[in-house]
């Protein structure tokens, strides 16, 4: 019997600025990296997709979307039935871009022609009655999903796949020593409010550690503070705007700790920057939260309540911080298991 190709598609293809943002690429790339050797892996999305990936690894679509405006849904609707028609017969992982659309499509354009699978991340998609009677119309379509926790899986479907948002997939890690860090605390990635990333920045700095915040202003009305936040504190190292992976990885790997001082809607969000940080070999210090639970779970860093109690934690202690860079090295060894879960998973 042939063996099956998957499809790891995102229909919405946002185009930002001529960049496509978010997780969507590092998804796919490392859906590559677990699947090789195990079967054909193809990526689908819009025209922004072919500044990532070659021809010989890209489906098309047909469309980006620029804004999410009636015009955006058709051009993911017609993304959609494009997907569906060239990954007949195969296997479909839909990414989480834009779950409500998704379900619409699925419960009007898809016929049960391949085996279909959707990532989710968080419950935001069935969280009132109209989005709950959409994915009830689409659910009997959709052959599985794949989620960071129980409680999301839940949600959805009795049949699941609990996997972290990215599955470490190369052979080993390369981690920086204590000494060669240039910054105490890292700031890395998009910017929001209830990132709590500027209240952090300004703590940090105000009790005098040498901090970097990099990435660009997710919310217009941040930009003025931020920026009068970094022209105060001579220690505060700043990149604002778009940060690309070379770059990304460079300041997580760089930094002593990062931080993830979350608050509102991201403190039950799955979060893929945690794995980022986590996966550069990187301690995390961050917000007591259900969206941190990975980093007290497995000693991965400190959690707070306050952000406060960071001076009297000890963080750099060499001996202490080289006891969570072998909690990280563990956490790392273990992903093999998550691999082998979701190939069994999606495969079968």
């Amino acid at each position: 019997m042939k063996e099956k190709t998957i499809y790891i598609a995102d229909i919405k293809s946002r185009n930002t600025g001529g960049k496509l943002i978010g997780h969507f690429v590092p998804v796919a790339k490392n859906y590559q990296e677990i699947f090789a050797g195990k079967c054909k892996v193809k990526v689908c999305g819009g025209p922004i997709y072919k500044q990532y990936f070659d021809k010989y690894e890209l489906v098309e679509l047909p469309y980006d979307n620029y804004s999410d405006s009636v015009i955006g849904k058709l051009r993911t609707f017609i993304n959609a039935i494009c997907l569906f028609y060239k990954a007949r017969h195969q296997i479909i992982v839909l990414q989480q871009s834009t779950p409500i659309t998704a379900f619409v499509a699925i419960a009007c354009l898809y016929w049960f022609t391949s085996k279909l699978y959707l990532i989710q991340y968080n419950t935001e998609s069935v969280n009132s009655t109209l989005k709950r009677f959409i994915y009830k119309c689409a659910k009997r379509k959709i052959n599985g999903f794949i989620v960071p926790n129980e409680r999301v899986g839940k949600s959805f479907s009795d049949n699941y796949c609990i996997v972290t948002d990215y599955i470490y997939s190369k052979s080993d890690v390369k981690i920086v020593p204590f000494a060669e860090r240039i910054w105490d605390f890292g700031i890395v990635g998009s910017i929001f409010k209830d990132k709590g990333s500027l209240p952090a920045l300004e703590y940090l700095a105000s009790k005098g550690f040498k901090v970097l915040i990099a990435g660009g202003i997710g919310e217009y009305e941040l930009e003025n503070p931020i920026y009068e936040i970094v022209e105060k504190y001579p220690n505060i190292e700043y990149h604002i705007g778009f940060v690309d992976d070379a770059d990304f990885k460079y300041y997580i790997g760089h930094s002593k700790y990062c931080v993830l001082n979350y608050c509102g809607t991201y403190f039950d969000r799955s979060s893929g920057v945690v794995l980022d940080v986590i996966f550069n070999g990187t301690p995390v210090v961050g917000t007591r939260c259900s969206a941190l639970n990975i980093v007290d779970e497995n000693r991965l860093g400190l959690l707070y309540e306050d952000i406060a109690e960071i001076n009297n934690s000890n963080l750099f202690d060499e001996k202490k911080f080289e006891l969570y860079l072998n909690s990280i090295r563990k956490y790392i060894d273990n992903q093999s298991k998550v691999r082998d879960c979701l190939c069994q998973f999606v495969k079968n």
